[in-house]
């Protein structure tokens, strides 16, 4: 399968690298997170081996998997996960990233409440947290 829309313009970025991309495709973790606080559309790809996707869904009750999306609580980045991350699905998401400019705003609107959230913490800081935190685990 041919990808001309793509082809000379996808490039890869260490993690520790500042993040400049009209789009991205990342693994789940730091460099998504890094990502979507720097407001660039893009989609989360992860494929694992079979033992740890059973037990994953055995002992994880999660909605999704991306750090950004699991703080936000909805998709940032749309999740393709095993079978569905293919390059048929991945390429359509990225070339959506470039050209949709509805999708460009929604990122930028995404990130903003992401970084508000990041921001400050709820109800007088980190230690308040994890006080409570404690509390409803007992």
């Amino acid at each position: 399968m041919n990808f001309p829309k793509l082809r000379g313009k996808v490039t890869l970025s260490p993690n520790d690298a500042v993040v400049r991309a009209s789009a991205v495709l990342t693994s789940s973790g730091t460099m998504s997170l890094k990502c979507a606080l720097a407001s660039i559309p893009g989609a989360l790809a992860y494929k694992a081996d079979l033992l740890t996707l059973v037990l994953g869904k055995i002992f994880i009750k999660i909605p999704f998997i991306g750090i950004q999306n699991l703080i936000l609580n909805k998709a940032l980045y749309p999740e393709y996960l095993q079978g569905k991350a293919n390059r048929k699905n991945l390429s359509a998401e990225l070339a959506d990233c470039v050209e949709n400019v509805e999708r460009i705003k929604h990122t930028r609107e995404l990130s903003s409440e992401l970084r508000n959230l990041l921001d400050k913490p709820s109800g007088g800081g980190v230690g308040r947290w994890i006080v409570e935190k404690i509390e409803l685990q007992e």
